[in-house]
């Protein structure tokens, strides 16, 4: 409930920080620690209830810099938002 939002769907901010970390894992797995430098969500459609997936993949991926995007989706298998990303890369 915590994670809410008044009208009972999940909050948007939250939405928004599990993509940031979809992508932010991913960069970490794969190249090393990394930084968001800006980043643009397109909600969907609400989500109420059920397991919510999200996955975080490379557009681009570049020596400095790293595009990114994250799609978040219901139970249902219904993509509920997308994010996409600009990221700082580790140096080398």
């Amino acid at each position: 409930e915590m994670l809410m939002n008044p009208q009972g769907s999940l909050h948007g901010g939250v939405m928004a920080a599990v993509m940031d970390i979809s992508m932010g894992h991913l960069l970490h797995k794969t190249a090393g620690m990394g930084a968001t430098i800006e980043m643009k969500i397109q909600y969907l459609r609400p989500l109420s209830q059920g397991v919510v997936t999200c996955e975080g993949r490379f557009i681009k991926k570049g020596r400095s810099l790293s595009f990114m995007e994250s799609r978040l989706s219901g139970s249902d298998g219904k993509l509920a938002a997308i994010a996409t990303a600009t990221w700082k890369m580790p140096d080398a």
